[in-house]
């Protein structure tokens, strides 16, 4: 069992042959009445057919309704060009991305990421405000071609965050910034962010979006309000912040 939440987890010792090891796996679980059942498969690399090719055997075996994702980089083309490849479309088994974001899709190609889902803060399409005179402004500086996404808005708000503490500080001293920047607002691309003051991570919202034809999310949910910053969360860590920059581990 994973002590710390008390959920049982299957594995074998004696065998490396994944596909086998979840086809037994579901068998312990069928009589267990669980809502979720979590596979956890080994990483994917665009140079490990290999493994591209165990996680085909995986998906015949365990039929999930869901893959939840989440690749970095170079590994995401060679993973949605392989499902594809395999027959498997997003209406059969969608994927849950928590890294692919529009400027991915460029590189992959919509038409590999069609109706696949994925979680961000920001997503170009949002209709704020703000959203639309920055993607404007940033297509006039880059080219007519690129896309925003999530990690580039938070960039641009973020330089603008730290130029408001530098200005209330009245330095560039790191712990005199790092002090001003509790509770800070900035009304960004995507809406209104806040600094947390006692982890200096950011309140935002969450969204859900779909893969569209056009590369676009068509975005299918929004939190209606700000989520707190965790950055160590209790199902995996018993560290807490105590303020910017002081860590300790809680004895449970």
């Amino acid at each position: 069992k994973y002590e710390k939440e008390n959920i049982e987890v299957y594995g074998e010792e004696k065998t490396k042959d994944s596909p086998l090891i979840v086809k037994n796996g579901l068998k312990h679980f069928e009589n267990s009445n669980l809502d979720i059942i979590l596979i956890d498969t080994a990483g994917r690399h665009k140079q490990e057919k290999d493994l591209l090719d165990e996680m085909t055997e995986i998906n015949k075996a365990a039929k999930p309704d869901v893959v939840f994702s989440s690749l970095n980089g170079d590994s995401n083309v060679a993973f949605f060009k392989q499902l594809r490849a395999a027959g498997i479309t997003a209406e059969q088994i969608p994927t849950m991305s928590v890294s692919i974001a529009e400027d991915e899709i460029r590189g992959i190609g919509a038409e590999n990421l069609i109706g696949h889902f994925a979680v961000w803060n920001y997503f170009m399409s949002m209709d704020t405000p703000n959203n639309k005179p920055f993607v404007k402004r940033y297509k006039k500086r880059f080219g007519q071609d690129r896309v925003t996404d999530d990690p580039i808005e938070a960039n641009y708000f973020g330089v603008y965050l730290w130029a408001k503490a530098v200005e209330q500080a009245g330095t560039t001293e790191l712990d005199a910034v790092r002090e001003s920047l509790k509770g800070l607002t900035f009304d960004a691309p995507e809406g209104l962010v806040m600094i947390d003051p006692t982890n200096n991570h950011t309140w935002k919202v969450v969204q859900v979006g779909k893969v569209n034809a056009e590369g676009q999310f068509d975005i299918l949910y929004t939190s209606d309000k700000w989520v707190k910053p965790d950055p160590y969360p209790p199902l995996v860590s018993n560290k807490v912040v105590i303020e910017p920059g002081k860590v300790v581990e809680i004895k449970k």
